[in-house]
């Protein structure tokens, strides 16, 4: 194989490869893809544990809600009449 990657903080410069077999030609596009795959994979997770963040926001926000209308209803039910 002829040719290289410049890895050397992300980036990325392709030049012309020759490859001498099929698996050295398949390997050759694995690794970029798999650069891609990872570059991608980074801001996906990043966007997914925001909204985790804000689901969990939102349910301790209604379970605190729930608890504060529980504990009112069981005063109202412990008054004497």
């Amino acid at each position: 194989m002829a040719g290289g990657d410049d890895m050397n903080n992300g980036n990325r410069s392709h030049v012309n490869l020759i490859y001498t077999d099929a698996l050295t030609a398949q390997l050759g596009e694995s690794v970029p893809n798999l650069y891609r795959r990872q570059s991608n994979l980074e801001p996906e997770m990043r966007s997914e544990s925001k909204q985790i963040g804000s689901s969990m926001t939102a349910l301790l926000s209604e379970m605190r809600s729930s608890v504060a209308a529980l504990s009112a209803n069981l005063a109202e039910r412990s008054r004497p009449q």
